[in-house]
C-alpha cells in the first residue's frame, strides 16, 4: 500500500512540487523504512533518480523521510546481528529474481508455474509493448513510454536489493521483495 502510495505521489511532487506534495513524499518515505528493511532500496533507486534528474525538492523530501529512521538505528543494527535468515545461503542474484516472479506468480504449485509462464509474456508485453490498432502490439527495446519508469524504478529495487543481499552475506526468502510488488502489477 505504500509504495503504491508512493507511486502516485512521487509524479505528483514531480509534477508540482508543493510544499503539500513534498511533505506526502517525505511521509511516505519514512513510514516505508519503518515498515520493511527492503525499502531502503527502493529509496536509494528513487533517489538516485532524483539525484540524476537534479529534482532536489524531491531528494531533500526523500532525505528528511530517510532521516527520521535514526532514532530505529540501533535497533536495526541489533536485528541485524542477530536475525535475519540464518538457515540459508547467499544466492547469486539470478535464483532470487526468479523465485520473486515466481512468488509472484503463486508459488512452486503447480498453478503458479502455469500462472507464470503468462505473467512474464505480459510484463514484457508491458514494458515493450505499444498498441498499434486494436489487433497488433509492436514491440519498442526502448520500452513503452508509459512504462519505461516503472519498469526502471522497479526492476532496478530488485536487483540493488538481491545484489546488495548476496554481497552482504545475506539468504534471500521471496517475500522480501514484496516492495516491487506493485511496479510488477502495474506493468
Amino acid at each position: 500500500l505504500l509504495v503504491a502510495c508512493g507511486m502516485v505521489a512521487v509524479p505528483r511532487a514531480l509534477e508540482r512540487p508543493t510544499p503539500t506534495r513534498l511533505a506526502a513524499v517525505g511521509l511516505i518515505t519514512a513510514l516505508l523504512v519503518y515498515t520493511q528493511y527492503w525499502a531502503f532500496y527502493l529509496v536509494a533507486v528513487v533517489g538516485a533518480l532524483m539525484v540524476l534528474q537534479r529534482r532536489w525538492p524531491l531528494v531533500a523530501a526523500i532525505a528528511i523521510g530517510t532521516l527520521t529512521f535514526l532514532p530505529w538505528l540501533p535497533t536495526f543494527l541489533s536485528q541485524r546481528a542477530h536475525t535475519g535468515t540464518p538457515w540459508g545461503d547467499p544466492v547469486l542474484p539470478g535464483l532470487p529474481i526468479g523465485e520473486t516472479f515466481l512468488g509472484f506468480s503463486g508459488g512452486e504449485e503447480q498453478e503458479g508455474w502455469l500462472l507464470l509462464l503468462l505473467l512474464v509474456p505480459l510484463v514484457v508485453l508491458g514494458v515493450f509493448g505499444r498498441a498499434v490498432d486494436s489487433r497488433r502490439v509492436e514491440l519498442d527495446v526502448r520500452g513503452a513510454p508509459g512504462a519505461r519508469w516503472t519498469a526502471l524504478v522497479g526492476g532496478s529495487t530488485l536487483v540493488v536489493g538481491v545484489s546488495l543481499s548476496y554481497l552482504a552475506g545475506q539468504a534471500f526468502e521471496p517475500r522480501y521483495s514484496a516492495i516491487v510488488f506493485p511496479f510488477f502489477v502495474l506493468l
